[in-house]
C-alpha cells in the first residue's frame, strides 16, 4: 500500500500529513461484521502466512503450528531492535492500517516460564518508535507492570486508571480486548471477561496510529487477531495543525510582486537512491518513522506583469521511503 504525503511549512514550523490508499486484496478477508460499532477491518488467523504484519526484529517471529493450524510465534525475548527510549523490546505491527476509534480482540498465549513480570504487550496508537500506547499483561502489578503506558519521547510513563493485582498467566491461551474511543480518550482493556475490563485510561494525545502485538521482553504466541475500527489518513506530525492547502506569497501580501511564489509546498515522493544522488544540494533532513523528509533549494524565475522578473529560491520538500536496512 502506497502512502501519498503532503507538507506544511510556515516560517520555521512544519509538518506532514499522509494519506494512505487501500488495497482491496489484502483486506478481502475481512467480512461485514462489527464490534461496540465498528466495522471489521482486519481478520488474521495466520493460515496463509503473516505478510502484512512487520516485526520490530524479523528473527524473532515465525509461523508455528498450534490451535489446529498456524500461529505468529514471538520466540525471541530480545532480538535486535534497540528502542530510543524505555518500551516494549520485541512487537509486530500491523502494516498499512491506521485507525483513530478501535477495537482489537485476539488470542494470545504466554510461553515464558512464569515469574512476577512474565507478560503479553497489545501497542496501539503507533506513530514512530518514540510515540505510542502498549497495554502490558503483567504476571504481578506494579508501576511499571500490568498497566496501559504511554510513549511520548521518553520512557514510558503509567496513564492507567483502573487495574488488577496482575493478569492471571498460565500456559493457555487467553483471550484479551483492546477499546478506544479517540473524541473521548479512553482505553479499556479486557482479559477473558470480555464484559468487564481489568484496565482502564483516559488520553488524548496519540487520536491515530498503528496496533501491534507481542511483548515487553517475553516470548509469546498469538492467533485469531481482529482489528475493528476507523481507519483514517496517517498524519506524519509532531504538531496538530491542519491540513495544508497550495499557498502563496499573496496569501498574506497580495500587492507583494511575488505574490505568486509558493510558499508552502507539499512533500513529493521521491526514491531513495533519488534521496542520495542529490544529496550535495540538500539543505535539511529529518528521519520520520520510516521515512526520509529532505529539503532540496531549487532557484525559479518569477515574470513581473512589467516584462522584468527575479530569481528566487524555493525550498523544495520530499520524502522517501527508507530500504528495511537503513531503518
Amino acid at each position: 500500500m502506497k502512502a501519498v504525503l503532503r507538507f506544511v511549512a510556515v516560517g520555521m514550523v512544519s509538518v506532514a500529513v499522509a494519506q494512505v490508499g487501500g488495497s482491496a486484496e489484502k483486506e478481502s478477508t475481512a467480512k461485514k461484521e462489527e464490534l461496540h460499532g465498528l466495522p471489521l477491518l482486519v481478520a488474521e488467523d495466520f493460515e496463509k502466512g503473516a505478510d502484512r504484519w512487520e516485526p520490530m526484529d524479523a528473527k524473532s517471529w515465525r509461523l508455528s503450528p498450534g490451535r489446529g493450524g498456524k500461529v505468529y510465534d514471538q520466540f525471541v525475548k530480545q532480538g535486535s531492535y534497540k528502542p530510543p527510549h524505555r518500551s516494549p523490546f520485541n512487537f509486530a505491527l500491523l502494516e498499512d492500517m491506521t485507525v483513530g476509534d478501535f477495537a482489537l480482540t485476539a488470542k494470545v498465549r504466554s510461553t515464558v516460564a512464569d515469574y512476577g513480570h512474565r507478560d503479553a504487550c497489545v501497542i496501539f496508537g503507533y506513530q514512530d518508535k518514540s510515540h505510542f500506547y502498549y497495554v502490558h499483561f503483567g504476571k504481578k502489578t506494579d508501576d511499571h507492570a500490568n498497566q496501559v503506558f504511554i510513549v511520548n519521547d521518553k520512557p514510558r510513563t503509567k496513564i492507567s486508571t483502573k487495574t488488577t493485582e496482575g493478569t492471571p498467566w498460565d500456559d493457555d491461551w487467553h483471550d484479551v480486548k483492546i477499546i478506544r474511543r479517540v473524541k473521548e480518550g479512553t482505553i479499556e482493556v479486557y482479559f477473558d471477561d470480555m464484559k468487564t475490563p481489568v484496565m482502564t485510561a483516559t488520553d488524548k494525545t496519540f487520536t491515530w496510529g498503528q496496533i501491534g502485538i507481542g511483548t515487553f521482553d517475553d516470548t509469546s504466541q498469538w492467533d485469531d487477531v481482529k482489528l475493528y475500527g476507523e481507519k483514517v489518513d496517517r498524519q506524519v506530525a509532531y504538531l496538530r495543525l491542519p491540513a495544508d492547502e497550495q499557498r502563496t506569497i499573496g496569501h498574506d501580501a497580495p500587492e507583494s510582486a511575488l505574490r505568486h511564489v509558493p510558499q508552502i509546498t507539499r512533500v513529493m515522493e521521491t526514491t531513495y537512491d533519488e534521496y542520495k544522488r542529490v544529496k550535495d544540494r540538500i539543505r535539511a533532513e529529518e528521519r520520520r518513522a520510516d521515512y526520509l523528509y529532505f529539503l532540496v533549494e531549487e532557484t525559479r524565475h518569477v515574470p513581473f506583469a512589467n516584462g522584468t522578473g527575479a530569481y528566487v529560491a524555493v525550498m523544495c520538500r520530499y520524502k522517501a521511503h527508507l530500504p528495511r536496512g537503513e531503518r
